[in-house]
């Protein structure tokens, strides 16, 4: 499936059988075993502001450290501003660009 946001401008695409969940925020999408309630097979995304502290990747990097989780730079398309933070069961990115921040949430 192809996802495009025109109003904030990105887009990206899934594997088939993935879908847009409208009745749930922020944005969901479920994979073909996803849905409310159980924590594989879905991706949410936010988009916001973020504080003028946290723009840089290394100041989020320092942020999102946990014991638990393993923290790196990475990329997501072009953009190379990115934090990843990977638990056993999720992920999280963590990306900005123009002053606006990216956060996409995965379960397994």
């Amino acid at each position: 499936m192809e996802y495009r946001d025109e109003v904030l401008g990105y887009s990206f695409h899934l594997p088939d059988g993935w879908r847009v969940d409208k009745t749930v925020r922020p944005l969901t999408f479920f994979g073909p075993r996803g849905r409310v309630g159980l924590a594989e097979e879905h991706i949410q995304v936010k988009v916001g502001d973020i504080l003028l502290g946290y723009r840089e990747a290394a100041a989020r990097e320092e942020f999102m450290a946990e014991p638990t989780a393993l923290v790196e730079r990475g990329a997501l398309g072009a953009e190379t501003n990115v934090v990843v933070c990977k638990w056993h069961d999720r992920t999280e990115i963590s990306a900005v660009r123009d002053g606006v921040h990216y956060m996409i949430l995965g379960g397994q």
